[in-house]
């Protein structure tokens, strides 16, 4: 693969929880900006610009789309980027006589006073301290990066934003406005000179699962052949029957429309521990990981999963790091098996998984173990900074480089794995309470991360259609059709038995 370093990446992400995980990972991206020397392609993810003042600088490839009450006290004109001339709330088309309204106004988050100050070291974030995605966003995006939707847009009758078809609601509202296409996402793709592809971050399981749906069929009308991978994040605070039929449209509806489905629960599931500790199973992996309660707290460990599984997309290819294209990764996927499961191995000293895939929860702190470890079809696995991966037969053991080897340790011929000696750089802004194993005073983690394919899937699908098909709207047949094929797809000559009991419960 050949100069895969100049392919640019373009990143959307859609609401609310999108956003949360977006902070996180551009915070991520800019700390790599500030290094003096770094294994990091900083032209995947941004590009040159100039700020007001003609000085040069780098904006992230990113569109951003939200409720405006969402973006805290983030505006589309800052101070690196604010010209009074574009800036529509500093012009009055209407001549003197105007008797303004203006918002309450947000305080500005101590943190953010603390970045702007130069402040060295501030004090930590606390769980429960933020409110807004923008309290502890490092990063000024251009005003081209932001769309700030108005709530009038869908929920004019006090209506929740919690179905699929309030969020088609929402994409049809904006159209009238502007084409999306066009507006927001074309200046984006034309700035790229060879683009590996599109980085969709969107929550399903609401009414951005809708949104994502009709802005999706939007883009690839025009960019049929470009690989995009969807992230789609579920949270377990909305673990309800609307919420399973959320995820099941979005599953049905979009797949096919993407290179690789990503669900991504805010809560994970946890492998077995190989030596639990004496007092039980579940406490060993509650030292281990703590995702905490908060949008904040919860999307951090998401942002680090996916920064990353990601991460030899934009690495140079020096210091220990292996570079892949978006696509290199997603050819290790057997199509139409593109449902992928997303996961951390995080305990260097036992083999802790934290499987990532949706899954019915109590939406406590400490999540559930995973009963049982699925049949492993294709894995992708990447490995950062001093990261052994383990050699006691998870999903993530040693490292072989031959078939023979392979069979050795009874992987799967679909098994790719990358290597980086960069370490995940633990920022301020950063919950440190999330990786209690870890010492308080440490720089970085190393860690290993992973996409993979098994049955699970495919018990998924049939758990959404128990749960969901008495509630279908209009396109109910169709979702049904679908999950049936996809569960058709993940269990059909792989001796999987016929049976969903790890999703069962009262429906």
């Amino acid at each position: 693969m050949d100069d895969v370093s100049r392919h640019e990446v373009v990143t959307i992400q859609l609401g609310e929880q999108a956003n949360f995980l977006g902070s996180h990972f551009w915070n991520t991206q800019d700390h790599y900006l500030t290094q003096a020397e770094s294994s990091i392609d900083h032209n995947v993810h941004w590009k040159e610009t100039r700020d007001v003042n003609r000085q040069e600088t780098c904006k992230p490839r990113v569109l951003i789309i939200d409720f405006k009450s969402k973006f805290g006290k983030l505006r589309k004109y800052n101070e690196l980027y604010h010209d009074s001339s574009q800036d529509p709330s500093s012009s009055n088309p209407w001549g003197s006589n105007v008797v303004t309204q203006t918002e309450a106004s947000i305080p500005q988050h101590r943190y953010i006073q603390q970045l702007n100050n130069q402040v060295a070291n501030p004090p930590p974030l606390q769980e429960g301290e933020i409110r807004y995605w923008s309290d502890y966003a490092h990063v000024f995006y251009h005003p081209s990066s932001t769309v700030q939707m108005p709530e009038s847009f869908t929920e004019p009758d006090g209506r929740a934003f919690d179905t699929w078809d309030s969020g088609q609601d929402l994409f049809r509202n904006l159209t009238r406005q502007n084409d999306p296409w066009d507006e927001y996402l074309r200046p984006l793709v034309e700035q790229c000179n060879q683009m590996q592809g599109l980085q969709i971050v969107s929550s399903v399981n609401d009414g951005w699962g809708g949104f994502t749906n009709l802005f999706l069929e939007s883009a690839m009308e025009e960019m049929t052949k470009t690989q995009t991978w969807l992230w789609a994040l579920s949270m377990t605070a909305q673990n309800n029957t609307r919420s399973k039929v959320n995820q099941a449209q979005a599953v049905t509806h979009m797949r096919d429309m993407t290179s690789l489905y990503i669900p991504m629960t805010d809560c994970p599931l946890y492998s077995p521990e190989e030596d639990p500790p004496a007092h039980g199973g579940n406490q060993g992996m509650r030292r281990t990981l703590h995702v905490g309660r908060d949008s904040w707290s919860r999307s951090a460990v998401q942002a680090s999963l996916m920064e990353t599984v990601t991460l030899p997309t934009r690495t140079r290819g020096v210091s220990g790091d292996v570079q892949a294209s978006m696509s290199d990764i997603a050819q290790q996927f057997t199509q139409p098996r593109n449902v992928i499961e997303p996961r951390l191995q995080i305990n260097r000293r036992r083999d802790v998984g934290v499987n990532y895939f949706p899954y019915d929860s109590t939406g406590d702190d400490t999540c559930e173990a995973l009963p049982e470890e699925p049949a492993l079809w294709a894995d992708v696995e990447v490995s950062r900074g001093g990261y052994e991966l383990p050699t006691n037969g998870s999903h993530m053991p040693v490292r072989p480089t031959s078939a023979e080897e392979k069979k050795q340790h009874n992987i799967s011929e679909h098994l790719k794995r990358y290597h980086s000696d960069l370490e995940f750089p633990l920022l301020p802004s950063f919950p440190t309470a999330i990786y209690p194993t870890e010492p308080r005073d440490r720089a970085g983690l190393a860690f290993a991360a992973a996409l993979q394919t098994t049955a699970l899937p495919g018990r998924w699908s049939r758990y959404l259609l128990k749960r969901s098909q008495r509630h279908m709207g209009e396109d109910g047949e169709d979702v049904k059709e679908g999950l049936n094929r996809m569960w058709d797809e993940y269990t059909d000559n792989k001796g999987v038995e016929d049976s969903d009991s790890f999703f069962d419960d009262d429906y």
